[in-house]
């Protein structure tokens, strides 16, 4: 019997098939514009902020500066805090 092997999808070639792709990072979108792992840093964010809320009365603007200063924020979630607080100052400007 003869093993074939079957040649993997490049990720951009699988990027290309879905045709979504991570708002921060350019890899295959899951959920909300983002790739899994941004995605779920997208959740614990946002799941935290009432937390954040009720204890400090604080805004999300301000959480989310909170969250991109603190130094053990992890790379994921600082880069989604980056991008909705980005997305936040544009809203806001009218």
């Amino acid at each position: 019997m003869e093993i074939v092997f079957e040649p993997c999808l490049s990720e951009k070639r699988v990027e290309e098939k879905s045709g979504l792709k991570c708002k921060i990072c350019s890899k295959e979108a899951v959920s909300n514009g983002y790739c899994m792992l941004h995605e779920k840093a997208h959740q614990n964010l946002t799941e935290k902020f009432e937390t954040w809320k009720g204890a400090l009365g604080i805004s999300w603007k301000n959480y989310l500066n909170e969250i991109i200063k603190n130094p053990s924020t992890g790379v994921k979630a600082r880069e989604v805090a980056e991008a909705l607080l980005s997305i936040h100052n544009k809203t806001n400007l009218a």
